[in-house]
């Protein structure tokens, strides 16, 4: 009896023990039922979603709790976990929370059948937010060091639509301060259309420098979609061409039929101009050579040896090689280093070759470097590719669709709501303007049932275009309505649908591209 009586108090004691392990363990633990149920939670689960007692937990499905769901995750990790039949680890973002964990799950299996899992979640929310904040200030030192391009190519954007303007203005009949008709030599139709293309062609440059500015320097959320990078890295060449030093020249080596990968064209194109940017700054004031290649490679055995990251297979490589100094043998170990930098103080962050290594291995890629001192350095960036090949659209060139429907018309730019007007006028529309989102609310609410379809601004005084389009759908719910912004994260896409908004464009507006718009809206039969 006194034996028994020993081993239960031993069992108690094991029992209370495992308890107090199991408490002092800081990150939420769960373990969970095959069904996914909680049957036990640590003291660090409980307090992260402030429940008191073990109670509370226990019997609740793990997305309950996480994701605030009835449904399973679409990635749930125990699942995974299941199908790998060995611990799995995870990123996992749970808005409901306002948390980003690193997930690990492990199947517990008993005589071949699944008893349940062990989930622990570990709150990385702060180091994701960290690390969000060190790439962006990356982006902005790479900024910088193109800024003085930058502005250069722009000066020269602006002096082709000024100095073309100014050709047209000058042979144009005026009349002086005394209402006299001044005659000059008019330019024939040939000279008129020359310098009409030169300033449209200075205008298309100037779009493409913002778009790829906004797409570098945003701070946004890592995308991932299926992409041919070869247009991403010519792109980018472009911008490095208007903005590096005319001593340093810049080729391109790109082989035809690069395959797709998956990826976010934001961070490739992230990952090339830091590339550059640092050879240029390999290169100093020197003359000397940049050269930027891709092509697609199959990855063998050997080659994995030389690149312990990749696993055999087929990988797109993007290489960036420069003629300057080279790195030193002592250094290449530790280029990849969070802050380590050979450069002097206030001239760098150190962050810019640590975050490339975290974008690209992010990416399942890896990255190699290969310099010699004094006579440059090569990096080379695999991204795997794609199994299935991507299916570019064709480009159609079809004729501007026209249409003879009412349009609203609203812009706080004089001369942005005169051009538009012409416009849609030439395209057959009748065009009703407006100059604010008060005066366009005024007119809609006069001429309703005159109005098909509203294009407006969304950065106007006192009303935007998106709480213009919410009082527009609280008189007529129905009615299309288009936004235009010169900055495409100035309204989200949930914003955006709530209000009623059917499209989205972003300025400088194209005019086939707006016609289309129109009639994507509009019932067939407004011609």
């Amino acid at each position: 009896m006194q034996r028994r009586n020993q081993s239960e108090v031993s069992l108690c004691t094991s029992v209370e023990e495992w308890r107090r392990t199991f408490d002092a363990i800081k990150d939420p633990v769960l373990i969970l039922a095959a069904d996914l149920s909680i049957v036990k939670g640590n003291a660090a689960s409980l307090a992260l979603f402030n429940l008191q007692t073990s109670a509370e937990i226990i019997g609740k499905k793990c997305h309950e709790l996480f994701a605030g769901s009835d449904h399973i995750c679409a990635k749930c990790p125990a699942q995974e976990s299941l199908k790998a039949r060995e611990e799995v680890d995870q990123i996992i973002e749970h808005p409901s929370l306002g948390k980003v964990f690193q997930v690990s799950c492990v199947p517990v299996i008993e005589d071949g059948e699944l008893a349940g899992y062990v989930h622990t979640s570990r709150d990385i929310t702060h180091l994701r937010r960290l690390e969000q904040q060190l790439v962006q200030a990356q982006k902005m030192e790479a900024i910088a060091t193109l800024a003085g391009g930058i502005a250069h190519d722009f000066n020269n954007i602006l002096g082709a639509i000024l100095g073309n303007a100014d050709l047209l203005l000058y042979r144009l009949p005026t009349v002086d301060d005394n209402d006299v008709l001044v005659q000059s030599v008019p330019p024939t139709t040939e000279e008129i259309v020359e310098h009409v293309d030169s300033i449209k062609r200075a205008g298309l440059r100037a779009k493409g420098l913002v778009k790829q500015i906004l797409a570098f320097s945003r701070q946004t959320v890592s995308r991932r979609q299926r992409v041919i990078i070869t247009p991403v890295v010519k792109e980018g060449v472009k911008l490095l061409r208007s903005s590096l030093p005319s001593t340093i020249d810049i080729r391109t080596v790109i082989s035809s039929d690069i395959g797709p990968i998956e990826a976010d064209p934001t961070q490739i194109h992230q990952v090339l101009m830091n590339l550059a940017t640092n050879a240029a700054q390999a290169l100093g004031k020197d003359p000397g050579r940049i050269t930027v290649g891709l092509q697609e490679k199959v990855v063998d055995a050997e080659d994995s040896r030389k690149h312990p990251d990749l696993i055999p297979g087929t990988y797109i490589v993007l290489t960036v090689s420069d003629t300057g100094h080279g790195i030193p043998k002592s250094m290449r170990k530790r280029i990849f280093d969070p802050f380590f930098t050979t450069r002097d103080i206030g001239e760098g962050t150190g962050m810019g070759l640590s975050v490339i290594h975290g974008i690209v291995v992010s990416h399942g890629g890896a990255i190699g470097v290969e310099s010699e001192e004094g006579e440059g350095a090569e990096f080379s960036i695999f991204f795997p590719r794609a199994t299935n090949d991507h299916q570019a659209e064709a480009d159609v060139i079809t004729n501007m669709p026209r249409g003879s429907e009412t349009i609203l018309f609203v812009d706080d730019e004089e001369d942005i709501v005169k051009m538009r007007g012409r416009m849609l006028e030439y395209l057959g529309y009748r065009v009703i303007t407006a100059r604010s989102g008060d005066e366009a609310l005024d007119i809609f609410k006069q001429q309703e049932n005159a109005i098909d379809l509203v294009i407006t601004d969304q950065t106007m005084p006192k009303m935007t275009g998106l709480t213009l389009a919410e009082e527009i759908k609280n008189i007529n719910n129905t009615l299309p309505i288009i936004l235009c912004s010169g900055y495409s994260e100035a309204v989200t896409a949930d914003e955006a649908r709530q209000a009623g908004i059917r499209r989205f464009l972003a300025k400088p507006l194209d005019m086939r591209q707006l016609s289309i718009a129109i009639r994507e809206l509009l019932p067939a039969g407004g011609d």
